[in-house]
């Protein structure tokens, strides 16, 4: 029978049985890593709005209007929120909602929805997206946030 002893690491004792999101971020740039934060934040603020305008009150919304309702706000909100934990699903999940959102609003309303501010409220999923993807294909970069495990006491 063979057994597998846990690795020891010099800083924290037993290496954790599951990658947490700060060891798989370890090696990512130092731009990567700042982007994902100011994302992060501006995904809050986003969210937060979104909920504000979307409980303001109104008329009851007409069937196009819950199908664009669906897409905008809560597929985006959904995105920007799976997108702290998996980058890629959540900003796919943001990406494919707006774009949803803007096929329906065109061929539903006769006219795609004009201004900047649909993007700018999704942006911070999309931004997660890229940090994600970004993370995936660098690999890890030249700048890293925290040194290896173990490297200042290896003496």
């Amino acid at each position: 029978m063979v057994t597998i002893a846990p690795r020891r690491t010099a800083r924290h004792g037993y290496a954790p049985l599951a990658m947490t999101s700060a060891s798989r971020h370890a090696n990512d740039p130092l731009p990567v890593v700042v982007i994902r934060w100011l994302a992060r934040a501006t995904s809050l603020a986003s969210i937060g709005l979104l909920v504000a305008f979307a409980t303001s009150g109104g008329d009851w919304p007409t069937a196009l209007e819950w199908v664009l309702i669906a897409f905008f706000p809560v597929g985006t909100v959904a995105g920007m929120a799976l997108a702290w934990w998996k980058e890629i699903p959540g900003g796919l999940l943001t990406l494919g909602s707006l774009v949803a959102f803007y096929a329906v609003a065109t061929v539903g309303g006769g006219s795609a929805p004009t201004g900047p501010w649909f993007v700018a409220f999704a942006a911070p999923g999309l931004a997660l997206l890229g940090c994600g993807i970004a993370a995936r294909l660098g690999g890890g970069g030249t700048q890293r946030m925290h040194p290896p495990a173990g490297a200042a006491n290896d003496r």
